[in-house]
């Protein structure tokens, strides 16, 4: 499980997503935290691909780059913890 990466919504409001590695959920506080993991990826060069497949899915769909995260949570019906 050392070589998969966890895409998330991020917790703060600068971001959109965190690219985590999967031994981070070993840290008893990260583990019991709420976390919205939105993708899983086999190596971090996989999960850029995806976040960027989505940025660009996203701009094709609405032509701007602007308020992704919260098109991406409208879009798929998840609840925002900000």
């Amino acid at each position: 499980m050392t070589g998969l990466y966890f895409i998330m919504l991020s917790d703060n409001s600068n971001d959109v997503f965190d690219i985590v590695a999967a031994p981070m959920f070993k840290q008893r506080r990260f583990r019991h935290a709420d976390h919205t993991i939105i993708g899983i990826a086999e190596s971090i060069r996989k999960a850029y691909g995806i976040v960027g497949q989505i940025v660009t899915d996203h701009y094709n769909r609405t032509g701007i780059y602007t308020d992704l995260k919260a098109e991406f949570v409208r879009y798929y019906g998840i609840k925002s913890r900000e």
